[in-house]
């Protein structure tokens, strides 16, 4: 069997999990021409129709697929490929979902919804859309249109069998971190990409109920990832070290000198 180097890599990005960061640590890892994005078409649709119609020639290329997508497109990659994706808590990832369609007024489904006059509550009490209903184990199993059984326990099959890394929003460093770690990349330093502004929002109770009944299986897969996630941080003795540099790195990245030194070249 192949190494992890060898294989293809696949990132899939559910929505507002911190996704677009992510794409950037993993650009610096990939030559340009070995990489591929399954991107939003005129804010309707996504444009894994046109992946899967790519050449032969095109598609040995990719080494690195990334983007929005069900789980299923390494069928149509050669070679061997690994997925890595991060998780959120159903409670925070449909709050900055809200705000975001707030925000963007050309996101695909935000014409779909009156969002502006939407209050968060109604958001989540009177608008169906998958976004909104367990999106995690949605695309994670490949099962768009599945019951909330059939999806979790095909999540949970296909993390096992074809993921080699999942990660957690809410511990992001620490995640990004050991990621890089699995793959030899260095230091995964980083500026937030795409982040939500809005104050923390707290959560009517009967509103949060609803959330966690509409994502009962998120909630359950959130659960048992994060003490898969939990055990194997508590055995990376290095992790403290590696999370100073990161910091530091970021601290780096993010300061005023360097983006003045960047404009020159």
């Amino acid at each position: 069997m192949s190494t992890l180097k060898n294989q293809n890599l696949i990132f899939l990005h559910l929505p507002k999990n911190g996704g677009t960061t992510i794409h950037s640590i993993l650009n610096r890892q990939y030559n340009s021409e070995n990489i591929h994005n399954i991107k939003v078409v005129n804010n309707s649709r996504l444009s894994t129709k046109e992946f899967i119609e790519l050449s032969e020639i095109e598609r040995k290329k990719i080494k690195l697929l990334k983007g929005h997508m069900l789980f299923g497109l390494h069928e149509y990659l050669y070679g061997e490929s690994k997925y890595i994706t991060f998780l959120r808590k159903p409670e925070n990832r449909v709050v900055s979902l809200y705000y975001y369609l707030k925000n963007k007024p050309n996101y695909k489904i935000r014409n779909e919804i009156p969002i502006d006059t939407l209050t968060f509550d109604d958001f989540v009490k009177d608008i169906n859309i998958p976004e909104l209903h367990n999106a995690q184990i949605r695309l994670i199993s490949g099962l768009e249109h599945g019951t909330e059984k059939e999806m979790l326990d095909q999540a949970l099959l296909n993390l096992d069998a074809h993921f080699s890394f999942v990660g957690l929003q809410e511990q992001f460093d620490t995640s990004i971190i050991m990621l890089s770690n699995l793959y030899k990349w260095g230091i995964p330093y980083y500026k937030s990409l795409n982040k939500g502004k809005y104050k923390e929002t707290k959560i009517n109770p009967s509103t949060l109920k609803l959330i966690n009944d509409y994502n009962n299986g998120d909630n359950l897969l959130y659960q048992e990832v994060e003490k898969r996630f939990n055990k194997k941080k508590n055995g990376a003795f290095w992790l403290p070290f590696k999370e100073h540099q990161l910091k530091l790195a970021n601290r780096i990245y993010s300061s005023y000198k360097l983006k003045q030194i960047k404009k020159l070249f």
